[in-house]
């Protein structure tokens, strides 16, 4: 699942294309960087494919707001913080 282009940020994992503010974020970071991948995914995501970050690398923070249910059964709303690394970030495969 690899996207070469630019024009869409996607979970490297999931294949899943990032929508809203998070895929203009996204844009902007390979833009701003010149990445020439559109697959992006956290620490854990690459590890699960057997992929490293490459040392120095920083990720991108994105924040996210999902529903869950507190210790009251009441469904609130919180936000959550994740670092995304691009598949340009990885360390080479020997």
């Amino acid at each position: 699942m690899t996207n070469t282009t630019t024009n869409r940020q996607t979970n490297a994992v999931t294949g899943k294309d990032y929508t809203g503010s998070t895929a203009i974020l996204l844009e902007q970071a390979v833009q701003e960087k010149s990445y020439s991948s559109g697959d992006w995914a956290t620490m854990i995501q690459w590890n699960s494919q057997g992929r490293s970050i490459a040392k120095g690398e920083k990720g991108t923070a994105i924040s996210f707001t999902r529903k869950v249910e507190n210790d009251d059964g009441e469904i609130v709303e919180t936000t959550t913080t994740a670092f995304l690394y691009n598949r340009c970030q990885l360390q080479k495969i020997k």
